[in-house]
């Protein structure tokens, strides 16, 4: 298989959570993040239900998931705390209202638990069409989970989509409904929540008339690539690539808007063509029948300035060199992918106040595999380390990391989101072991 073809295969994959009310059982889509809450709720379709079950609510943690395609622990409810309850918004989805602005953008007020993926065919089938600016490489995700850790795509002017969010209701631990039209601190701190501020209720994004990109794939040589890549960057808005350890093969994705008459000819089909023109979301996220198809596989991000995004690969590769050795081919497949996010204002945003290059570590197979400790992590605590003790790197809240409060406390400036969470959830119920520990709370 060519390494363009096998970047493509491996990219955009996820699986629902999948959930156990027999055995109070909870876990994300690959079963490698697992809880067991005392009470697992996944009926709610307004929010008055939402606000119902807060206001009547004895658990001493509440937790919200959505598709669960976190890596990390974020989702979970502990099970060490002796109440728990995890709710799903599953049945909470669809759009509110939509408002058109003087600028020829729409804001659409989406509820929480609307799959991106719905979100993507509801926009384009508005009169006229609208889509949302950038996405990740899946759609898996409800679009209150996307924004609680900041889920990006690629752009080097563009931000993530969190950065398109306008205006947030937030349901707090007193049952209260928190609009950012009435306190802008809601959309100040909860564009990226990590979860901890309450039960996001409606997110208002702003859309944008609907467009069309041509995708193209292809390989350069890695070392090319390497010694070009500011060029790269400067000509492509939309600039990806990829490479698989121990290879000289870049895999490069270009994504470039067209005239939107231009003749569609389906980036869904199967094999997935290496050139082709379709709707922007096509051209950016997995199709349904490629998500059905998918293979488990781990991931942890790192996000460097992007002046040091060659300096941190360079440094990667060699250290992939040195660790050669102990690599067992079998366990899982390797590549990492490399995309960039203009900076934004918010306060928990791996972009704060910098224009970024993500570093993506992928180790890809069975479950089994990928939940090898031993081999994934070789690689990935490498990368963080060389990322975050050379190049000022913070891990993405979503996807495996290691990362401790003292380290990231080094780098956000955590006082102002802290004093908004104490404000609206004093008793802590939003928060779980994972969050303290990133948020030194415990």
């Amino acid at each position: 298989m060519r390494p363009a073809t096998l970047i493509l295969s491996l990219l955009s994959f996820s699986q629902a959570p999948l959930s156990d009310a027999s055995t109070n059982t909870w876990m994300d889509w690959d079963g490698l993040q697992v809880c067991h809450p005392a009470d697992l709720v996944s009926d709610l379709s307004s929010e008055e239900a939402i606000v119902d079950l807060i206001t009547s609510s004895s658990h001493s943690q509440i937790k919200t998931v959505g598709a669960g395609h976190s890596f990390s622990s974020i989702a979970l409810t502990d099970d060490s705390s002796p109440s728990t309850l995890l709710l799903s918004l599953d049945q909470y989805a669809g759009i509110v209202r939509t408002e058109l602005q003087e600028d020829g953008t729409t804001f659409v007020e989406v509820k929480a638990g609307t799959r991106l993926r719905d979100l993507n065919t509801m926009l384009s089938e508005m009169v006229p069409p609208l889509a949302l600016v950038n996405l990740g490489a899946t759609a898996a995700q409800s679009i209150a989970g996307a924004i609680a850790t900041g889920t990006h795509g690629t752009g080097r002017s563009l931000g993530s989509i969190s950065a398109a969010v306008e205006g947030l209701r937030i349901i707090d631990a007193s049952g209260r409904v928190l609009d950012s039209r009435e306190d802008p601190d809601v959309v100040k701190f909860g564009r990226v929540a990590l979860g901890v501020l309450g039960i996001v209720s409606t997110v208002t994004i702003r859309a944008v008339p609907m467009f069309k990109m041509k995708k193209t794939v292809l390989d350069v040589p890695l070392d090319e690539l390497l010694a070009n890549h500011d060029a790269w960057v400067a000509r492509y808005e939309r600039f990806q690539w990829s490479f698989v350890p121990y290879t000289n093969t870049a895999s490069v994705i270009l994504r470039e808007e067209v005239p939107f008459d231009a003749p569609v000819d389906d980036c869904w089909v199967s094999p997935t063509p290496a050139v082709c023109t379709d709707l922007s979301y096509k051209t950016l996220v997995d199709s349904l029948p490629a998500y059905e198809n998918r293979t488990l596989y781990t991931e942890m991000e790192m996000f460097v300035p992007v002046e040091h995004a060659v300096a941190a690969v360079t440094d990667f590769i060699e250290y992939q060199s040195q660790v050669k050795p102990k690599h067992d081919d079998s366990k899982c497949s390797l590549f990492t992918n490399i995309r960039y996010v203009a900076a934004d204002d918010i306060p928990t945003s791996m972009m704060h106040n910098r224009d970024i290059a993500v570093l993506s570590f992928i180790c890809l197979g069975d479950k089994d595999a990928t939940g090898d400790s031993d081999e994934f992590a070789m690689y990935a605590q490498g990368l963080e380390n060389i990322t975050k003790t050379k190049y000022d790197g913070v891990p993405h809240w979503g996807k495996e990391n290691w990362a401790t409060g003292e380290e990231l406390s080094a780098f956000y400036d955590f006082t102002d989101f802290l004093a908004f969470r104490e404000k609206v959830d004093p008793g802590g119920v939003f928060l779980n072991e994972y969050t303290r520990e990133r948020l030194s709370l415990l």
